[in-house]
């Protein structure tokens, strides 16, 4: 499981085992990237502009988004759940997601 970060002057990044990059915005943690084959986007929940609100139930305020990619990160083939508040809809939803490499 790899969990990077970066920071471009717009806020710190991060990439983790399910297939997204996220990005800490005003506080929140946003998806900013579904990688095509990833766990994320096999499951087709998960899109660009949502929030990850919670990790496994635990909730990601105040949270770096580096410290989140680290959360999602475990073990390759195991299960890992995401909070999830929908980008232009403002619904909020649960996904189970398996990890990848």
């Amino acid at each position: 499981m790899e969990a990077h970060s970066q920071t471009d002057g717009l806020g710190a990044s991060a990439r983790c085992g399910c297939g997204v990059v996220l990005r800490e915005y005003d506080g929140r943690i946003i998806v900013v990237l579904v990688r095509p084959g990833g766990a994320a986007a096999f499951s087709g929940k998960v899109a660009v502009g949502d929030e990850v609100s919670s990790v496994n139930g635990c909730t990601t305020a105040g949270m770096p988004a580096s410290d989140v990619a680290h959360a999602i990160a475990g073990q390759p083939g195991s299960l890992v759940r995401l909070g999830l508040v929908h980008a232009g809809t403002g619904r909020s939803d649960g996904v189970w997601l398996m990890r990848m490499h």
